[in-house]
């Protein structure tokens, strides 16, 4: 999701609220589909993989 004009709060998730009449820009990639996991291992390779699926959206 991009915005330019946005109240930008200081919190873990980096929350923006968008101020009135303001644009919103929204992108929707594929759906993710992960299997169970198994352990630490398949958690940390769960997350680079949803990382990278996500950064191309990220930086529009």
């Amino acid at each position: 999701m991009g915005l330019l004009k946005a109240w930008y709060f200081n919190s873990w998730d980096k929350f923006m609220l968008p101020k009135p009449f303001s644009r919103v820009t929204m992108t929707f990639g594929e759906k993710i589909k992960l299997p169970p996991l198994q352990g630490e291992a398949d958690f940390e390779s769960q997350r680079l993989m949803i990382q990278k699926i996500m950064q191309p959206h990220l930086a529009r």
